[in-house]
């Protein structure tokens, strides 16, 4: 049997989706990435759609490379990194996203005899659902989820897993600015810091397991918090060490506060 191919056709269908699985995926598993990594990333995956369509899909090792090699390569270059947990975490989404809009391209194709159509409704189905799916992964982001925080302090920096905890509502009694929390021994490698021994400030609280106690007030440079897909830094934020552990489990080590990162 003999088949016409189309090689640019394939190639910009299977651009327009893999660009749209990948951002959709970065989306859910709070990838940090560019749109240049999404389009670099996409290409190679389109790339290799056009050769499999010449060459041939049969094969385990056309198979192997199709489900397997690919999504993680173009999940590489997309930005995603991590441990073998966060891989097949972020993998499975990734597929199950391919699957989600397969069937939608399937639907609008059987709806409708022409390319354009198909491709016009992948379109609409990207610009309708990237959004979306930012604003409701945001919104439980802002309720539960962690966030990595970087902090500065007189040319050093750390980095430590922050809770988005809405009860956290600490602020300094003498400013009034918003205080975030952060596990005292998380901070090690910035104790040596000028900042540590100018005096000391302490700031009351009434949480974490006990009905009243001090915690001393530390300002640092700066912090960078992943958030929603971007990188946002807040000058000179409030800091309150607290000795114990604030996660049981060691999921985290900071508690940030909301009215922190709403600040401009």
């Amino acid at each position: 049997m003999y088949y016409k191919i189309y090689p640019d056709v394939i190639f910009l269908t299977n651009l327009l989706l893999d660009y749209t699985v990948l951002a959709v995926s970065c989306r859910l598993c709070k990838i940090t990435t560019t749109y240049l990594r999404l389009t670099i990333a996409a290409g190679i995956g389109a790339a290799w759609s056009v050769m499999v369509a010449v060459v041939g899909n049969e094969g385990i090792t056309v198979l192997f490379c199709t489900y397997l090699c690919m999504p993680v390569a173009m999940l590489y270059i997309a930005g995603c990194r991590g441990g073998p947990g966060e891989w097949l975490y972020r993998y499975a989404v990734l597929m199950g996203v391919a699957v989600l809009l397969g069937g939608v391209m399937s639907q609008a194709h059987d709806r409708s005899s022409t390319v354009l159509v198909t491709m016009v409704t992948a379109v609409l189905f990207l610009q309708a659902a990237v959004p979306l799916i930012g604003y409701l992964t945001g919104y439980v982001k802002r309720k539960n989820l962690l966030y990595k925080v970087t902090l500065r302090l007189d040319g050093r920096s750390t980095d430590v897993w922050g809770l988005f905890d809405t009860g956290n509502s600490l602020t300094d009694p003498y400013s009034g600015e918003p205080v975030c929390i952060v596990e005292k021994k998380a901070l090690a490698g910035l104790m040596q810091s000028d900042a540590f021994s100018d005096g000391i400030t302490l700031i009351p609280y009434k949480s974490l397991g006990k009905e009243h106690g001090l915690m001393r007030l530390v300002t640092m440079d700066c912090m960078m918090v992943e958030y929603e897909g971007r990188t946002r830094q807040y000058e000179y934020p409030k800091i309150a060490l607290y000795e114990g552990s604030l996660s049981k489990k060691g999921e985290y080590s900071m508690i940030l506060n909301t009215a922190s990162l709403n600040r401009k």
